[in-house]
């Protein structure tokens, strides 16, 4: 299944002020300690994958729950690795040279391959 990402440059540098300014979260310092958070920010979201989902996987045979879990799995990583992209664009001052302030597209995996669908507010060719 795919995974649309949607992205608002105001938004993605307030939330990383607040970060900065610790008011959002108390910003852990330490490596393993961001990684922490982002593993428990992964989790809420396979829980909130599940909950999106069109079809119920648990009336589905287990091989085929499995190819499903893991294609989301797969997608999820993707989806925040964009997402990091989009935040690192923001924090280096690049982010306007590649996207509008609005920015959206789907995410989708498959046989190793990641495709950018339905791409709006991307400057540079796909």
């Amino acid at each position: 299944m795919a995974i649309k990402i949607q992205f608002g440059k105001t938004e993605g540098k307030l939330l990383l002020q607040k970060f900065k300014a610790k008011s959002l979260i108390r910003v852990p310092r330490k490596l393993e300690d961001l990684l922490a958070l982002a593993g428990a920010c992964f989790q809420l979201a396979v829980e909130a994958r599940r909950r999106q989902r069109r079809v119920d996987v648990n009336n589905l045979p287990s091989e085929y729950k499995e190819a499903v879990d893991e294609k989301d799995f797969r997608d999820l990583h993707e989806a925040i690795e964009h997402y990091g992209y989009l935040f690192w664009c923001i924090g280096q001052g690049r982010y306007d040279d590649e996207f509008d302030r609005r920015y959206s597209c789907v995410i989708e995996t498959g046989d190793g391959t990641v495709k950018f669908l339905r791409r709006k507010g991307y400057r540079l060719e796909d």
